[in-house]
């Protein structure tokens, strides 16, 4: 994978940060991008070399939020 984006939505009205993570293992492991958004979306960004999985997670676990788009380039 070159980059990802990311567009969530939530559906209450609660804050909510979401960070981006990679893993160059398959994901068995993944590390932190440094990448966050409180805006619900996380804008193209590119993943260092050899990443080959991408994982989303959220501040908390009990607002009602989702992926509604994601966009991911892959390498040539």
């Amino acid at each position: 994978m070159k980059a990802v984006k990311f567009t969530c939505k939530q559906w209450t009205t609660k804050a909510q940060t979401i960070t981006l993570h990679y893993s160059i293992n398959g994901g068995s492991t993944y590390s932190t991008t440094g990448t966050t958004s409180k805006t619900f979306s996380i804008e193209h960004t590119d993943l260092p070399a050899g990443t080959n999985a991408v994982k989303i997670t959220f501040s908390s676990s009990s607002n009602q939020i989702g992926i509604q788009q994601a966009d991911v380039t892959f390498l040539k």
